[in-house]
């Protein structure tokens, strides 16, 4: 069969039919086969033709056919006419005219082919081919410019938005909280007036039971309570203040919106105009005293960590319970969520569909109305500790492998980028065993403690690190020993420390504002904040939960 193949490759047709070539005529150049021979050398006859085997052709140059001759082949070339001619046109109409051999001809004009195909490849065509990558190069570059600008222009934009979600979702909370406030008596004075009411249908029916009677003794036993309804009073004077929003707009320069104590600004010009007045925003918003608004007992004793949702509810869980618990803030059980594992528990968060997602053992995993099943494996190796959702839907995780760490941020299952190296390839965390903490704030950025060096860690979306806070501000008597960590509305980042029994409290700038330790905190473990700007607290020693108000 290699064989075949390889004849077949071989094979070389006659140029005047379409069988195989087996002889090869030097004078016309031609291939031939057995037939053909005859016809071509009767055909030109006046040429002496030279028939070898094809396996011994050797390519000269080919003559042309004259045009005035057709049994002749053109071996000259006229220079006057610039035409190639055979021996009968020389004696003929070309006669005494300027006329070379034709093989010398093709051989200049060969030469000239040459020397103008060596310029056009060694000068004329590298400099457009220069030109063309310099082009090639500028256009590269300002895609890349433009690409930036859009990239910037969709930060900003984002940026943008979040500022105005984070405004009107302040008004959310005031209008919750206005609303509840304004509800509650309305609705205990109502709950009181409907029992009223069946306690007096409930009379008004024994009445008239008593009047069909027959029986004198019970007649005679009858005890009004006319006086005692008479006498109690409604209360008519409770009324809804009706808030509204107050908006003010000056000819699409500026928007101002008001309610309660909240107030707003968009201009053209910056919000805030240098770091003191970011300062004193940040700071003036907070109460001089925190005040316990709710102690809730848990099952989970040491408690470990806790997951806000909606609005007075969290996920609770400890070192020793497999289970996590969803309590309300009265302390009522609404749910609990059984880990068929002895792995220890690492954290707990919820995604943005307020779904439960957890980390144990190589992998995360979601509860879902179905069951519990795996959403993220890190790659083999690094194991998956501390979590956080973003406000984007993105999933960040903080994975360890050995000493390393690093937080990976996952679009589903993808890994979409990595934080673990600065610009200049410093590591960004320290080596260590320790679970790194992470929240994100209204701005975008990350915020991570890193209890391995005792330290709080912020750094932009792109994983550029703004600062790092260690303590020292706070003056406490203890090393600082942060552990978990929250950022609120407002973009405070609230850190428990566990050895000093308080919480820092820092501006989104890593200015120290206060500690809070006036509400019994003692080893704060776990730490979230509920939609309403409030702060859950674990309190490890007695296995409870402290929901804490610090804000105006």
């Amino acid at each position: 069969m290699a064989m075949s193949l390889f004849l077949e490759e071989e094979l070389i047709i006659c140029n005047l039919c379409k069988n195989q070539a087996l002889r090869f005529c030097k004078t016309c150049q031609l291939n031939l086969c057995e037939n053909c021979v005859i016809n071509h050398v009767d055909t030109f006859e006046s040429l002496i033709h030279d028939i070898v085997l094809i396996n011994n052709k050797t390519l000269l140059l080919v003559f042309l056919e004259c045009d005035r001759h057709p049994d002749r082949k053109c071996e000259s070339y006229c220079n006057d006419c610039q035409s190639p001619v055979c021996t009968k046109c020389l004696i003929g109409p070309h006669k005494s005219h300027d006329v070379e051999e034709l093989d010398s001809f093709v051989e200049s004009k060969k030469q000239e082919i040459k020397e103008e195909t060596d310029l056009l490849e060694d000068k004329i065509l590298p400099k457009f081919q220069t030109r063309d990558a310099d082009i090639q190069f500028k256009i590269s570059e300002a895609t890349t410019k433009y690409d930036e600008l859009k990239q910037e222009n969709k930060r900003l934009r984002m940026l943008w938005h979040n500022e105005v979600d984070a405004i009107f979702d302040s008004f959310c909370v005031l209008i919750y909280s206005m609303k509840q406030n304004d509800l509650r008596p309305l609705m205990k004075s109502q709950k009181d007036i409907e029992y009223t009411i069946q306690d007096m249908l409930q009379t008004i029916q024994q009445n008239k039971e008593l009047l069909k009677s027959s029986k004198a003794s019970e007649v005679r036993n009858y005890k009004s309570r006319l006086k005692e309804y008479s006498e109690l009073q409604i209360d008519s004077e409770l009324k809804v203040t009706s808030p509204s929003l107050l908006v003010d707009t000056s000819q699409g320069r500026e928007l101002s919106i008001e309610m309660g104590e909240i107030k707003a600004k968009l201009t053209r010009i910056p919000f805030l105009k240098s770091p003191v007045d970011a300062f004193y925003l940040a700071s003036k918003n907070l109460l001089k005293k925190a005040r316990v608004i709710a102690t809730i007992p848990t099952n989970h004793h040491p408690i470990d960590r806790i997951c806000c949702v909606k609005t007075e509810e969290a996920w609770i869980s400890g070192d020793k319970n497999l289970d996590i618990t969803r309590l309300d803030i009265h302390g009522s059980v609404l749910d609990t969520i059984s880990r068929k594992t002895s792995w220890p528990l690492r954290d707990v968060s919820s995604t943005k569909k307020g779904k439960l997602i957890y980390s144990d053992k190589q992998t995360v995993k979601i509860v879902r109305r179905a069951g519990t099943e795996s959403l993220i494996t890190p790659p083999q190796g690094w194991i998956p500790k501390g979590l956080c959702c973003t406000r984007s839907g993105d999933i960040l995780v903080h994975v360890n492998r050995g000493k390393s760490n690093k937080i990976m941020k996952y679009r589903g299952e993808t890994i979409t980028q990595e934080f673990d190296e600065e610009i200049d390839g410093s590591q960004i965390f320290t080596e260590g065993d320790n679970m790194l903490y992470i929240c994100e704030s209204n701005n975008r950025d990350i915020c991570v403690t890193d209890s391995n060096a005792d330290t709080v860690v912020v750094m932009e979306r792109i994983g550029r690190v703004r600062f790092r806070y260690n303590g020292r501000a706070s003056k406490t008597s203890k090393s600082f020993s942060p552990r978990y960590i929250v950022t609120d509305a407002l973009s405070h980042i609230i850190i428990t420390d566990y050895a000093n029994d308080c919480l820092n409290i820092l501006d989104q700038n890593g200015y120290f504002l206060k500690y809070l330790d006036n509400c019994g905190i003692e080893k704060p473990n776990g730490l979230s904040v509920d939609s309403l700007g409030r702060l859950w607290v674990g309190i490890n020693r007695t296995g409870v939960v402290k929901v804490i108000e610090y804000m105006k």
